[in-house]
Formats: structure tokens, C-alpha cells, sequence
């Protein structure tokens, strides 16, 4: 295919030579589509015009290049592009077949406890687990149990206190702290209670 001619000069109609210099007014192109009618499909080899006319100062008709793509366009299937398509079609297969058989296991191990329990006639109703604490729950918690150890030790300290002030200490006797006399045995002991009962009846009778 032989180069295209040198594009020939035109003269710019003057409504679009006012354009050009920046003036806000409105124009009139009709001359200027008039001049440079014609069929553009050569835009896309760089010419200008099917007549090759050269294009007036600031006007060009050559498209604009395409705007770059970030990343190229690709299905969302979590599979690297850059893998042949078989291996992606055997790896979506297998994942398949995985699936199934494990959704099979589920459904005979299902079965086979309610066989177990089939026969049984007490099935205890246990309740669901309730959720995780909400992570608020635990300054709650620890607040309680500081609180609940500050009282015990309080307590502890008015205790140890009120035995600082007293001067009175009672002095118990092992008869009285509910002990076995010092000098028997408790069989003995009880043996000569129940004696001592025993005996004590007939004389309230005859009262």
C-alpha cells in the first residue's frame, strides 16, 4: 500500500480561526463541515481525512489511545489465571467429589446413632451451649471477685480487731466444749447415763 501524500494546507474558515483564539462567542462550523466532509475511516491508520487535508491547529481526528487497565479481566473462581483450564476443571471436580463423599459420611453416621438410640426409651433433652461471653463480661467477672475478696478480708480484720479489744477470755473446760471427760472412756460414760436413767423412771412413778 504506497504512503499517503503530504496533507495540503487549507485555509481555516474564520469562524473556527475565532475559536481557536480562546474567544468565549458562539461559532458557526457550518462552513467548516462543509470543508472537511468526507469519509474518515482512515482515522484509525493516522490519516486524517479521506481527502488528506491537514487539520487546523489545536483539531485533530486521530482517536484517543485506549485507557489502560489496571489488571486484566478475569472471572472470580479463585483459580490463578495463569493455570491451564484443564487443571482448573480437574481441581473444581475433585473439590465436587470431595464434598459429596463427605456429606454422605455425615448422613450414615447420623443414621447409624439413631439406630443406636432407636431402642432406648429415655433420651435426655439436653440444652444448647449458649454463646461465647461478650468480651465486656470478663470486667464484670473480675470486678465481683475483687469486691467478694475485699469484703472476706474486712471481715478477717474485724475479727482480729475485736479480739485486740476484748479483755475477757472465758476459760472452757473440755466438759464443756462437748469433749469426754479427762479420766473415763465415752462407752463408760454413756453406760452410767443410761443406768442413771434407768433408775430415775421408777422413782418418778410412784411420785
Amino acid at each position: 500500500m504506497p504512503p499517503p501524500p503530504d496533507p495540503v494546507p487549507v485555509p481555516v474558515p474564520p469562524s473556527v480561526s475565532f475559536a481557536l483564539q480562546g474567544n468565549s462567542r458562539p461559532h458557526d462550523y457550518s462552513d467548516f463541515s462543509r470543508e472537511y466532509h468526507g469519509d474518515y475511516r482512515d482515522v484509525s491508520r493516522g490519516y486524517t481525512a479521506s481527502r488528506h487535508y491537514a487539520a487546523p491547529r489545536g483539531v485533530s481526528f486521530e482517536e484517543p489511545p485506549p485507557v489502560p487497565r489496571k489488571s486484566p479481566l478475569t472471572w472470580n473462581t479463585g483459580h490463578d489465571p495463569k493455570e491451564p483450564y484443564w487443571n482448573r476443571l480437574y481441581a473444581d471436580d475433585k473439590a465436587r467429589r470431595e464434598k459429596i463423599d463427605r456429606m454422605r459420611k455425615e448422613e450414615q453416621e447420623q443414621a447409624e446413632k439413631e439406630e443406636q438410640n432407636g431402642d432406648c426409651t429415655f433420651m435426655p433433652r439436653i440444652n444448647a451451649p449458649e454463646g461465647q461471653a461478650e468480651p465486656g463480661d470478663w470486667h464484670g467477672r473480675l470486678y465481683t471477685m475483687g469486691m467478694r475478696w475485699h469484703q472476706e478480708r474486712s471481715k478477717d480484720r474485724e475479727v482480729e480487731q475485736i479480739k485486740k479489744t476484748c479483755t475477757f477470755m472465758p476459760v472452757l473446760s473440755p466438759a464443756s466444749q462437748g469433749g469426754p471427760p479427762p479420766d473415763g472412756k465415752v462407752f463408760d460414760r454413756l453406760y452410767m447415763d443410761a443406768t442413771r436413767n434407768q433408775t430415775d423412771k421408777p422413782k418418778k412413778k410412784d411420785d
